[in-house]
């Protein structure tokens, strides 16, 4: 008797729970059902996360490619994956200049001179 993975549903195709263990996390939880193996899926789904088989977890993201726009901020900065989650960037401006968040860009501060005057 042989395994043959390619039939859906094969009768032979286990006889435990056990038989069915493939050891990805991302394929989900697989049992014997009547002979067959069925598995939950990918875990991550109903989340919309992305399944990340290396750690078995969830993770936001698995390049900066997720994280762009995220906030949907552009004064916050380019955001980065680290680890799975979304890490914010540093402001786009230098010293001296303040974000435009309307306009999606940074300027240079202009101070206004003004006069004082005491007005009794």
């Amino acid at each position: 008797m042989y395994l043959d993975c390619d039939v859906v549903g094969d009768p032979n195709e286990c006889a435990v729970n056990a038989d069915c263990q493939d050891n990805f996390y991302c394929t989900g939880t697989e049992t014997c059902v009547d002979g067959a193996c069925v598995a939950t899926g990918n875990p991550c789904l109903s989340t919309g996360k992305i399944c990340n088989e290396g750690t078995d977890a969830c993770d936001n993201c698995a390049t900066n490619t997720e994280c762009e726009n995220e906030v949907g901020l552009y004064c916050d900065g380019s955001e980065t994956c680290s680890f799975g989650t979304c890490q914010a960037g540093s402001a786009p401006c230098s010293s001296g200049e303040y974000c435009d968040e309307v306009a999606d860009r940074y300027a240079t501060r202009i101070r206004a001179r003004r006069r004082c005057a005491l007005r009794i």
